[in-house]
């Protein structure tokens, strides 16, 4: 169809295109004129010599373009100096005396840049620093980096100069004097010193340096010129003591960690030594006799060590020899041990001393173990400093005492003192009493201080056996058999008191890492690798990891400790209980709590209390998890002994109650079906109490089971009184129903209004009752209540769960003891169907199998205002695949007893639009040639409008489609046109399919995603509750020649017409006939068979074509006879044949018909001579 139509179009284009072509106007041509003529010189030369150098050629905007990047690029990469700043020269001016050295250094900064701050480093160390001023100014200064170096930050381009002031401490020994200072490398250094006194002699930098005597005589000058130096090391001493000055200049810098435990003195020395002049290959240590040498560690440069006795009494000599000479620092290690007597409580700490050094100076820290305490007696030639500063200086953990000293020979005595444990505990007592025995369950927490435990002592009460002893790190627990009886708790080890850990310095873990890799490993590692490794060792984290590898922490927790006891004795009610439970021995400070649980029957009295305090608010107290009962009363002690009894009563029976009044109005009287609820307390019982109106006493109908009922009238109400059958338990239910209907004289009438008066059933002996009224109606009634008095109104979330709460429009609740009655006023009225749900769209997707199976999913789009369930009605024989609710697989499908399909609609009530996807198969009633397709019903719910779509198998032809509903077709025919033209929009809408279909097939992708989509497909459209669809169907081959045998029918019946007639009238026949033919064909034939109409169009332009084939025959013969008055088509002169014979009657007609028939076959036998006289004749009469 697709194609005839775009031959259709190009068979009209091509003559458009070729008028298009012949008839428009030529090009108008430009007259011959001749240009202007133009000269431009070029300066040949030059650019030859361009050419010839790979010259480019660029237009005026492109060489200002590339000009201005280029000057950008210029700007941005404008030449900087190699360096932001250097120091050009240094000048050192200062004085130097046996109290100190005070120094100024100038020194000459030069800034490169001019707007950008420069960051300039100032290598000073050795003296501390005075005072910093840039240009007279204060300059800026900081520190980073670690160690800490110090730098300056400074601004503008030029010369700058930088003052710097420094003061410290000469370094002194025997008669020689030191000054070691770091200075910053300068092309120029002028260094210009006086000295105190005279007769020094100077050696500067390992150089002897000559003084200056100044002209008073009372001090030397050093004024010399020094090249770029970075070490300023200055000693002197007199000149007459030149020869006792030794060739090797050291000092030493000593750490003494003593660790004093029960029973040992731990000693380690970490004596670090600095040779300043000089090499050595040998050093001596005079360490104590009384300690007993264990560790020494030397580095790679040691080789071999050994104790030597010494003169000086109570020392030895420490001998060390390293493998070559050395000079700068060596650090040794030295660990000691002492056994201490047990009566001794004082120790001297040990002094270790490097001999021949020239300067010594360090710390001593002091370190105490678990339960001991250092008392120092003696401090001699020591300086305390604070602990935590210690630890930040020699980076080691803090200790008790810390002191400081500037030259060995100090004396330090320690004396011992073992630290008593302090224990405080907080018992919580909880007493658990049930009318036969008592449980007491004792939770004690202790926190102990200043040393730590290793056992615990309680004391128990009489009467009382112990079932259990809970407590962490507990070895085990025993009683001692007297009066009073003590349990002992004995502990794995010490708990409580402070917490101790052995920690270990870097320079400790650096010297074990050494140990474990080897020394041999170490030394194949190079020297750059181990000064990385080692600065790498020193960070802190490093330092805890290593710890927890190599350091054993001895850690004595000083947290709570809590043991826990239960005990268990024989108490029957209205026996005492004395309250002396179990108190721990031996604590500085005790307090606590008791708590009493008891059920709900039972009640507690105390008496005889002595340092007991009652507690109001229980709710504040400690808990404990498995107790049965809720606490009643609880006391709180601080102070012992404390004591007191408690005796156990029961209760009396006590009833709670909740009534349930729902009453249904109707037209013709009302119904109550209650019910109580009755709650024992305290103790059973088997009788139970109740009060009704009087009015209600025939009508009450009791219908729980019970053994007898008791009334009595007591003024306008009725006390019944209930015996049952069993006794309800303490803590137990009983629900008592029962039914009160009462009839009006006469049935309400449409529009008839009446007022009731409602009197609510109590229960006078219940210590609480609740009142709930529920009221429901008919559909027919309208209800509105009147008066409350006493009663409140509620909403159905704060009703008690025994209440049924269906179709209820009012609900009353009252805690009043004596209720009032409720009046309300009802109406009837004209009843008239609310409107609960709807469904706006239905629409299935069918799919006809090959085996005959139909699949169908159907989709509805539901509305849903307090509808329970959705009732659908499917085809006999229907089977349930799936369903999909508000996209939520449903995988349960119930089914009523009518076989209809239940579908729960409880949780989508809120009336917003949602689809419902139900998938199912079944066999469809088939007879010859038809079958009939059945949608599901949706019952007691409107269905807005349907739509469907089927897939039916390809190989059948589709003949006919008996329904209600709109078809679409698939394809738009020469049908659909006509019909769409004649019968207006409305019929187009109703044809047209819903545009959404897909959002309701997307609505349920899960299930629509399984169903097939090939084959033929068909749409319909309708506004009816069911579908209903029978489809009339036949093979394709039988469809195939029934459309054969119609095309060669209109065929030849167009090629009789033009047989039998003129060529102007079958023309004229043929074009009505065929219009006519196609109407009536696409009217009475399905949608399917539309083809039919095109192979019928298709014979039309066939007998068309025939037709004008044979015109333009006709036409071609008369121009060839050369007749040039006779009209190439002979309808043009009939018409003016006023002559002609004219036709008296019907009958005349046939005979000239058969008449003309035969002379046609008359003429075909005549002879050639005879033909001529007949066209004469025949050209008289048209002349005429």
């Amino acid at each position: 169809m697709v194609r005839m139509w775009i031959w259709c179009i190009m068979c009209l284009c091509v003559p458009a295109l070729t008028w298009a072509q012949t008839g428009a106007d030529p090009a108008p041509t430009r007259p011959d004129v001749k240009p202007e003529q133009v000269t431009v010189y070029v300066p040949y030369q030059k650019i030859g010599k361009l050419l010839q150098k790979e010259g480019i050629f660029l237009t005026k905007l492109q060489y200002h373009t590339l000009k201005n990047e280029l000057a950008q690029l210029r700007a941005k990469t404008k030449q900087r100096a190699p360096i932001a700043s250097f120091l050009q020269s240094a000048r050192y001016e200062g004085t130097v005396n046996d109290n100190g050295v005070r120094l100024h250094a100038t020194l000459t900064l030069q800034l490169m840049e001019k707007d950008r701050w420069a960051i300039v480093p100032i290598p000073f160390s050795g003296l501390p620093l005075l005072s910093a001023k840039l240009d007279n100014k204060p300059a800026y200064l900081f520190t980073s980096g670690h160690p800490k170096r110090l730098f300056l930050l400074a601004r503008g381009k030029g010369s700058h100069s930088l003052q710097l002031s420094f003061a410290g401490p000469v370094l002194r020994r025997s008669a020689s004097r030191a000054i070691h200072f770091q200075i910053p490398s300068t092309p120029q250094t002028h260094v210009r010193i006086s000295f105190a006194g005279s007769g020094w002699q100077l050696v500067m930098n390992g150089q002897k340096t000559p003084l200056k005597l100044r002209d008073d005589k009372k001090s030397m000058l050093l004024d010399a010129q020094l090249g770029p130096q970075r070490n300023l090391q200055l000693n002197w001493f007199p000149k007459q003591d030149l020869g006792n000055v030794k060739k090797t200049l050291y000092s030493a810098k000593i750490q003494v960690e003593s660790t004093i435990e029960d029973g040992l003195n731990r000693s380690i020395f970490q004596v670090n030594v600095h040779v300043l002049r000089g090499k050595t290959q040998e050093l001596k240590l005079s360490i104590p006799k009384a300690h007993k040498l264990i560790a020494v560690e030397g580095g790679r440069r040691l080789k071999q060590w050994f104790v030597l006795p010494s003169k000086v009494k109570g020392t030895r000599i420490l001998r060390l020899r390293f493998h070559k000479a050395w000079k700068g620092r060596q650090l040794i290690r030295l660990e000691c041990e002492r056994i201490l007597p047990k009566k001794e409580r004082a120790l001297e700490v040990p002094m270790v001393s490097v001999l021949g050094a020239q300067w010594q100076h360090g710390g001593v820290g002091l370190y105490a173990g678990a339960g001991l305490q250092l008392k120092v007696t003696g401090d001699k030639g020591l300086m305390q400093m604070d602990a935590s500063e210690y630890a930040t200086q020699y980076r080691t953990s803090v200790p008790e005492k810390a002191y400081t000293f500037i030259k060995p020979g100090f004396s330090l005595r320690v004396a011992l003192q073992k630290i008593k444990p302090r224990v405080r505990a907080e018992l919580a007592h909880f007493v658990e009493l049930d009318g036969e025995q008592a449980t007491l369950h004792t939770k004690a927490t202790f926190k102990i201080e200043r040393a730590g435990v290793f056992r615990f002592r309680f004391q128990l009460p009489q009467g009382w056996e112990l079932r259990d002893v809970k407590c962490p790190m507990m070895q085990d627990y025993f009683i001692e058999e007297k009066a009073p009886k003590h349990l002992v708790v004995v502990f794995k080890q010490k708990v409580g008191g402070p917490k101790t850990t052995s920690h270990i310095s870097p320079s400790r873990l650096w010297t074990r890492i050494r140990r474990v890799i080897g020394w041999h490993a170490m030394s194949q590692m190079g020297p750059k690798n181990v000064v990385v490794l080692r600065k790498r060792l020193r960070s802190k984290n490093a330092v805890a990891q290593l710890e927890q590898l190599f350091v054993k922490h001895r850690t004595q927790a000083s947290g709570a400790v809590v043991c826990r006891l239960k005990m268990r004795r024989a108490l029957g009610i209205g026996k005492a209980l004395a309250l002396p439970l179990p108190r721990p021995l031996g604590l500085e400070n005790e307090k606590g709590v008791i708590s009493l649980s008891v059920p709900s029957h039972l009640e507690l009295r105390s008496s005889k209390l002595k340092s007991l305090m009652t507690i109001d608010q229980l709710d504040q107290l400690p808990r404990l998890s498995g107790l049965r009962f809720a606490t009643r009363q609880a006391f709180r002690y601080a102070v012992r002994p404390a004591s007191g009894e408690v005796i156990l009563r029961k209760k009396a029976t006590a009833i709670e109650t909740k009534i349930w009044l729902p009453v249904t109005m109707r037209e013709d009287g009302f119904r109550l079906e209650g019910r109580i609820r009755f709650r024992v307390r305290f103790a059973g019982t088997k009788t139970l109490h109740f009060t009704a109106p009087k009015a209600w006493m025939k009508q009450l109908q009791i219908t729980s089971n019970k053994r007898e009922v008791h009334k009595k009238v007591v003024k306008d109400r009725v006390e019944y009184e209930l015996v049952l059958e069993r006794k309800v338990p303490r803590d137990g239910y009983y629900d008592l129903t029962f039914v009160v209907q009462e009839r009006f004289k006469k049935t309400m009438k449409i529009g008839e209004a009446k007022q009731l008066t409602l009197t609510a059933i109590s229960t006078p002996k219940a210590f609480r009752q609740t009142v709930y009224w529920g009221l429901k109606k008919d559909e027919s009634l309208s209800l509105a209540v009147i008066k409350k008095k006493g009663f409140q109104r509620v909403d159905a979330s704060d009703l008690p769960g025994f209440v049924s709460k269906k179709d209820m429009s009012h609900y009353l609740s009252s805690r009043d003891k004596t209720l009032s009655p409720v009046q309300i006023a009802i109406r009837k009225h004209q009843y008239a169907e609310v409107l609960s749900a709807v469904v706006p769209r239905l629409h299935l997707d069918a799919v006809l199998n090959s085996d005959g199976d139909l699949d169908v999913l159907a989709l509805l789009r539901v509305q849903n205002r307090g509808r329970q369930f959705l009732k659908l009605k499917l085809p006999k024989g229907a089977k349930v695949l799936g369903m999909r609710v508000a996209h939520k697989d449903r995988y349960r499908f119930e089914l009523d007893k009518k076989g209809e399909l239940l579908i729960d609609l409880a949780q989508q009530t809120s009336g917003k639009p949602f689809i419902i996807a139900v998938r199912y198969q079944y066999k469809p009633k088939h007879s010859a040639g038809h079958f009939k397709i059945n949608g599901p019903l949706v019952l007691d719910t409107p269905v807005l409008q349907s739509t469907m779509r089927t897939y039916l198998p390809p190989r059948y032809s589709y003949t006919h489609f008996a329904t209600s509903m709109w078809h679409r077709y698939n394809t738009l025919g020469l049908w659909s046109l006509l019909r769409d033209t004649f019968w207006g929009r409305e019929l187009r809408r109703l044809s047209s399919y819903p545009s959404d279909e897909y959002s309701l097939i997307s609505g349920a992708p899960s299930i629509s995603r399984k169903m097939p989509r090939r084959g033929r497909t068909f749409r319909f459209y309708g506004q009816k509750q069911q579908i209903h669809l029978t489809i009339s169907y036949r093979r394709s081959i039988w469809q195939g020649i029934f459309e054969f045998a119609i095309f060669l029918l209109v065929f030849f019946v167009m090629i009789g017409v033009e047989r039998r007639q003129s060529v102007a009238v079958s023309a004229i026949q043929w074009v009505f006939g065929s219009i006519v033919l196609l109407v009536v064909l696409g009217a009475f034939l399905p949608g399917d068979t539309i083809q039919f109409t095109y192979a019928a169009f298709l014979g039309v332009l066939t007998a068309a074509t025939y037709w004008m084939g044979f015109g333009f025959y006709h036409f071609l013969e008369t121009k060839v006879a050369g007749d040039d008055d006779t009209p190439p088509f002979g309808f043009l002169s009939e018409s003016d044949d006023d002559d002609s014979p004219e036709v008296s009657s019907s009958q005349d007609a046939p005979v000239e018909t058969e008449t003309t028939v035969g002379a046609t076959e008359e003429e075909t036998s005549k002879t050639p001579e005879e033909k001529p006289e007949e066209q004469e004749t025949k050209g008289d009469k048209e002349a005429e």
